[in-house]
C-alpha cells in the first residue's frame, strides 16, 4: 500500500486514500505506526427507519448473508446508485489516470439490496439485482459509479426514492453548498471498528473541493493524483462500508427534500480517524443515469415518471441549452447524434452505439478485449443469437470468458479481510484499493474548515 507521510505542525502522520467499500470483522493492520484505511459513519448517529432510500448493498449468496458490505441510494423504485468498485475488481493501489477497473466480480445474482436498517441476520427488506450497469470508462477515478436494476419494485410504503441531483450542473449557482451535505451508510464507525451493516447518519459535512466553483476551488489539488473534474472532496465522517452511499445536499435535506449529489468512492485515515471523502459526481454521468432510468422503468411504464422531473437537464441561466453530454464521452441517453453501431461492434464512445440497445454501453466484455457496443443483461436470452451474458453484459458467444483466479487463503490482516478462509473464485470477494493523497489536499481541507468555522 502507498503511504504518504504528511507533516501537520509538530505531528507526522501517514495517510492512505482508499476505497470506502469493504468492511471486516477484523482490526486493520498497522504499518509504520498507522493503519491501512478504507472509506460507518464516524461520529454519526443510528438512522433507524428514518431514511430507507439509503440502502445497503450486500455481496453474498443469499439475502442477509453478506461477506461484503457497501451502501447505495434508491433513486427509482427498482434502481440503485452505488460505487463501481463494490461490484468490480480493481487493484489495491489507486493512481488516478493509471489504475483501471478489471471486470465484474460475479454477476447480478451475487448482489442484494436492502432497505432495512440492519443488513445481516435478517431477510427483511431485501431485493435481488437483475442487471448491473457501469460507467464505460475504465479509469477508477471519476468512473466509480455502478447502477443496479432490481428484479422488482420497492413499494412506496417501504421506501420513497431519493432524487439524483442531475437536473442542474452541481456547480450551478442555483445549488447552494454552504451547509455541506449529509452522509448515510452502513459502514464501520472507526478504522478499527467491526460494526458494519447498520445504517448510520452524519449531517453537516463540509464541501471542500468542487470543480467549477470559486468558493470550493480545486486548483490547489493535483487533479492527476487525487480528483478529476468528475469527483468532489468532502470532509470527514465516512469509513469502510460506506462506499456507494450518497451525499445529500444539506439545505434540501433539512426541509425534507432528499437530493443526492454523489456516490462515495474513497477516503483516508489519519491517526486512527477516517478523514476526507471523495465522491463521484452524479451530474458528470447524467446521460447514463437517465438512459438507465428509461430502461429500468420500461420507458416509464412500470411506474410514473419522477416528480420533480429530474431526468430533464436545465442549463445554467443565460447559457445555451445545447446537448449536455456525460463527462468523458460516456453518454447513451442524450448524445449529440444517434449512433448506428449494433451489438458487438467495436466502439470508442458509447454515442457511436445504437439507441436500439436501450441503455447502450461501450466497454470491454473481458480484460484486454476491445471495447464493443453492448448492454446490461442477466441471462443469455437477453442478448440474442450469437451473444452470451458475460459478467453482466452481452458479449460474443465465442469470446473467452474471464478465467477465475485460483483459490487462495485470505489472511485476516488484509484491509477488507474476514476471518481466514479459502476464497471461492466463482463468488465475489471483498473489495479494496488504496492510493496516495497530495499534501495540498490536507492543507486545503484544514484551511477550508478553519475559514468556514
Amino acid at each position: 500500500m502507498k503511504l504518504l507521510a504528511l507533516g501537520l505542525g509538530a505531528t507526522a502522520v501517514a495517510l492512505v486514500v482508499a476505497a470506502g467499500g469493504c468492511s471486516s470483522s477484523n482490526k486493520l493492520p498497522k504499518f509504520e505506526n498507522t493503519r491501512i484505511a478504507a472509506s460507518a459513519i464516524q461520529g454519526g448517529d443510528l438512522d433507524g427507519t428514518a431514511h430507507p432510500f439509503a440502502v445497503g448493498v450486500c455481496a453474498g449468496n443469499s439475502p442477509g448473508n453478506c461477506f461484503g458490505t457497501c451502501s447505495g441510494t434508491l433513486v427509482l423504485p427498482n434502481m440503485v446508485l452505488t460505487a463501481r468498485h463494490c461490484v468490480e475488481n480493481v487493484a489495491d493501489n489507486i493512481e488516478c489516470g493509471v489504475t483501471k477497473f478489471q471486470g465484474l466480480r460475479g454477476g447480478p445474482g451475487n448482489y442484494f439490496v436492502t432497505t432495512n436498517s440492519k443488513m445481516n441476520g435478517t431477510t427483511q427488506g431485501y431485493h435481488s439485482v437483475s442487471q448491473i450497469v457501469r460507467t464505460p470508462g475504465n479509469d477508477v477515478c471519476g468512473n466509480d459509479l455502478a447502477i443496479l436494476i432490481l428484479s422488482n419494485n420497492v413499494s412506496s410504503s417501504e421506501a420513497v426514492p431519493a432524487i439524483p441531483s442531475i437536473r442542474y450542473d452541481l456547480h450551478d449557482k442555483r445549488i447552494s453548498h454552504l451547509s455541506g451535505f449529509t452522509a448515510i451508510g452502513y459502514g464501520i464507525t472507526s478504522p478499527s471498528g467491526n460494526d458494519s451493516g447498520t445504517r448510520r447518519i452524519k449531517q453537516n459535512i463540509d464541501m471542500l473541493c468542487l470543480d467549477g466553483t470559486t468558493q470550493y476551488s480545486c486548483k490547489d489539488v493535483p487533479a492527476n493524483r487525487l480528483v478529476p473534474a468528475k469527483e468532489f472532496i468532502g470532509g470527514d465522517g465516512t469509513c469502510s462500508g460506506d462506499s456507494g452511499s450518497g451525499s445529500f445536499n444539506q439545505g434540501s435535506f433539512a426541509v425534507g427534500d432528499f437530493v443526492t449529489q454523489g456516490v462515495l468512492s474513497r477516503g483516508g485515515e489519519d491517526n486512527g480517524n477516517c478523514v476526507l471523502s471523495i465522491y463521484t459526481r452524479l451530474d458528470a454521468w447524467r446521460d447514463l443515469i437517465v438512459s438507465t432510468a428509461v430502461t429500468a422503468s420500461g420507458n416509464w411504464t412500470k411506474y410514473p415518471k419522477p416528480n420533480p422531473d429530474w431526468t430533464v437537464y436545465e442549463p445554467p441561466v443565460g447559457k445555451d441549452a445545447g446537448t449536455k453530454k456525460d463527462a468523458g464521452g460516456s453518454s447513451g441517453g442524450n448524445c449529440a447524434t444517434t449512433g448506428a453501431k449494433v451489438l458487438g461492434a467495436e466502439c470508442a464512445d458509447v454515442c457511436e452505439c445504437s439507441a436500439e440497445l436501450g441503455a447502450p454501453q461501450c466497454v470491454s466484455p473481458t480484460e484486454g478485449a476491445s471495447q464493443i457496443c453492448t448492454k446490461a443483461c442477466s441471462t443469455a436470452t437477453d442478448c440474442g443469437d450469437g451473444f452470451t451474458c458475460t459478467s453482466g453484459i452481452c458479449a460474443a458467444a465465442t469470446a473467452a470468458a474471464p478465467k477465475p483466479a485460483a483459490p487462495k487463503t485470505e489472511e485476516s490482516s488484509g484491509i477488507c479481510s474476514a476471518s481466514p478462509r479459502t476464497m471461492d473464485p466463482t463468488k465475489p470477494v471483498p473489495w479494496r484499493y488504496a492510493g496516495a493523497l497530495a499534501v495540498a489536499a490536507l492543507a486545503m481541507a484544514a484551511r477550508r474548515r478553519k475559514n468556514r468555522g
